[in-house]
């Protein structure tokens, strides 16, 4: 996601020097998007000055990462592409179709905590180009109540992978193939 390179507002923050061990870290540390905020408070994140994370806690709260803004909110239709949120108006973000697609099935459907209905959305939001791999690779649907993960490869909705993050974790640093 772009976002133009500012004055930097962080210059007495903690610096990151080792980004896969920060990340790491919030992840471990963090139980609540209150904690993950916290944590990041207290580095200089517009180290990731093309990126936007997401975090969202069991509870349905999120928050967005820019690298100068952090928003956080809990609307269960909340819909984000590739862009910077607070830098984008909707007018600017609707001219990106999977955008549109997504925030229209939002208001066409009404909203259904099942993996069918996330399935959906995310069939009307995904890119595909013509060279298979050009657009989105991988969809990953996630249950914060039953700490279950769903991966979909490419496009292909009818068939996923399913992780129960619980008995992953409890595994320990693992690789799966």
């Amino acid at each position: 996601s772009y976002y133009p390179k500012q004055e930097n507002p962080f210059k007495n923050r903690l610096i990151i020097s080792d980004e896969a061990e920060y990340l790491t870290n919030i992840l471990h540390q963090c139980a609540t998007v209150t904690d993950v905020k916290k944590y990041i408070q207290q580095y200089d994140h517009s180290f990731f000055i093309e990126d936007v994370f997401i975090y969202i806690d069991s509870l349905g709260d999120y928050l967005i990462v820019e690298p100068y803004q952090m928003i956080t909110g809990s609307d269960p239709s909340y819909v984000l592409a590739n862009f910077c949120p607070t830098i984008t108006h909707n007018t600017q973000a609707r001219k990106m179709e999977r955008y549109r697609n997504g925030e229209d099935f939002l208001k066409a459907h009404s909203i259904k905590p099942s993996l069918d209905y996330c399935a959906a959305l995310s069939d009307t939001m995904h890119v595909c180009r013509k060279k298979i791999g050009d657009g989105t690779l991988t969809t990953s649907i996630w249950d914060t109540q039953d700490k279950s993960v769903n991966l979909y490869f490419y496009h292909s909705y009818d068939s996923t992978v399913n992780f129960n993050l619980s008995e992953e974790l409890a595994k320990g640093d693992h690789i799966i193939n």
